[in-house]
């Protein structure tokens, strides 16, 4: 008996037996995305599972009925080509779609879905951060109108938001 698994392909060599290659199951797209979308509500926050979740909408059209083995590297890198194209993509928003799928096709690897991951390495393009923006007068002032008509409650965070450039996460923080 071999020893080794190179030994044991040697032999089988010898013998003119054909390698056994090791095969995925037939899952479509739909299947991985379903895998992932489970993933991400047990071990992501609800925020995050559902814009992963609106990323994978958009893909759908393209892939779901596709046998996920089957589809390349061209083939996603054409389609987040296409769609920066038609919808006006920044850098930024291309990367978000990049990392959906980033997600996807490592947890089909880990899960036998797949044999191979087509979006190993596809790099994702320089984002500018550089953009920084300020309500106007104006738009402070319509914000503040509704929200002391609508939500008064949340008029004090609001002006702590807008006054500090707290991020809604780091607000709560403040006050204890």
């Amino acid at each position: 008996m071999p020893d080794t698994l190179l030994e044991a392909r040697r032999t089988e060599k010898r013998e003119g037996k054909a390698p056994k290659v090791a095969q995925a199951r037939k899952a479509t797209s739909s299947e991985l995305v379903a895998n992932a979308k489970k993933f991400l509500s047990q071990e992501r926050s609800s925020d995050h599972a559902y814009g992963q979740a609106l990323q994978f909408s958009r893909m759908a059209p393209e892939f779901a009925s596709k046998i996920a083995e089957s589809i390349t590297r061209v083939e996603l890198l054409n389609w987040l080509d296409e769609q920066a194209e038609e919808h006006d993509w920044s850098n930024s928003t291309r990367s978000r779609y990049i990392a959906s799928l980033s997600l996807l096709f490592p947890l089909a690897v880990e899960n036998g879905k797949v044999l191979v991951n087509p979006v190993h390495g596809i790099r994702r393009r320089q984002e500018d951060n550089t953009r920084v923006r300020f309500l106007s007068a104006e738009e402070e002032v319509k914000i503040t109108a509704v929200l002391r008509e609508k939500y008064p409650d949340y008029l004090g965070v609001f002006i702590l938001a807008l006054h500090t450039g707290a991020r809604t996460s780091e607000i709560p923080a403040m006050h204890s």
